[in-house]
């Protein structure tokens, strides 16, 4: 039951069969944890360089998901602007298609994080407005956390395509990698 929005009753006897339960969102420690030891397990096959750059991306994907959630609020025009827990998996799962042959450098771990962010939270917001929004707190979050890498380009006046896809290397290939240009 959503409480800011329909009906903020439910009818006593309907709510006789049922049991209530509620969970709050976990502590930013419980989900560093959660999603340290996914991340960790599926990159050991990767060079260390990468591998170190594990806890940043972590933390990285929690400060914009709060940050997402602060700015994007759910109202009628946007009701589709709620942002739970699940989001955070999905960018978590799509880190996990990753597989050596294509990761081979750090900077190419970061450039598949900002796209998988960019694919669960960004295609999500209507308003170029919005949009706009997301690519500034995105952009000053890799500025922050991942100042070592040169990704000036992917968040500048005309930006960059950054874009990952299974059929790089055509459509037998299905090795998730990066396109280099969009031509």
């Amino acid at each position: 039951m959503n409480p800011t929005a329909g009906s903020f009753i439910v009818n006593p006897r309907l709510q006789r069969h049922f049991w209530l339960l509620a969970v709050g969102f976990p502590e930013q420690s419980s989900l560093s944890t959660i999603y340290s030891a996914y991340l960790n397990k599926h990159f050991t096959k990767f060079k260390g360089t990468i591998q170190e750059q594990i806890v940043p991306v972590i933390k990285g994907t929690l400060s914009l998901h709060s940050e997402v959630v602060r700015c994007f609020r759910k109202t009628a025009q946007n009701f589709h602007y709620e942002f739970t827990v699940r989001h955070l998996t999905n960018v978590f799962q799509g880190l996990l298609t990753a597989k050596p042959e294509a990761i081979k450098e750090p900077d190419n771990f970061v450039k598949l994080w900002v796209h998988e962010a960019e694919r669960i939270y960004g295609d999500r917001l209507v308003d170029a407005g919005n949009l706009k929004t997301y690519k500034d707190l995105s952009a000053e979050l890799v500025s922050k956390s991942f100042s070592k890498f040169n990704l000036k380009k992917y968040f500048g006046a005309t930006p960059e395509p950054l874009i990952f896809a299974q059929f790089v290397g055509g459509l037998d290939d299905k090795l998730y990698d990066q396109f280099q240009n969009s031509e």
